[in-house]
């Protein structure tokens, strides 16, 4: 806990991604707080454009509107519910949806590197070769 923090507080971190760039917040909660606590004490649901009357209907439009969302919710990069008890210096994630699966990515990008460097990717003729041995037509001095 730093120095000057009232005793049973902690500190969170908020990070989400919009259409404007990747904003943080941070903030600080009751030691017994959740994640619904933490986004609505950051004002993070109002500029999702949640907004209720009652608590338990916060919670239950909260839950719809995040499940329904492109975005997932995690601490630290660990999928976590709105009911997730936080941690002191917890950093509650807003995940936008993957687009494109990581390895199909991956992949992709290093098959245009390859096309573009004139490589293939395997053919008969790059057979792999053990060390000490000779490929056909090595060694034959003609």
């Amino acid at each position: 806990m730093a120095e000057g923090e009232p005793a049973g507080q902690i500190e969170i971190e908020i990070v989400w991604i919009a259409p404007d760039g990747v904003h943080r917040r941070a903030i600080q909660l009751e030691s017994d707080a959740t994640v619904l606590d933490a986004l609505r004490s950051s004002g993070v649901l109002g500029q999702l454009g949640l907004r209720a009357g009652s608590e338990s209907e916060l919670e239950a439009t909260a839950a719809t509107r995040l499940s329904a969302q492109p975005w997932v919710l995690a601490v630290h990069g660990q999928r976590v519910g709105l009911n997730e008890p936080l941690h002191d210096h917890d950093r509650i994630e807003l995940l936008p949806p993957l687009i494109v699966d990581p390895k199909t990515a991956r992949q992709r990008r290093a098959e245009h590197r390859r096309r573009q460097q004139g490589e293939r990717r395997w053919s008969p003729d790059r057979a792999v070769v053990k060390t000490g041995e000779s490929q056909p037509g090595e060694g034959e001095k003609g």
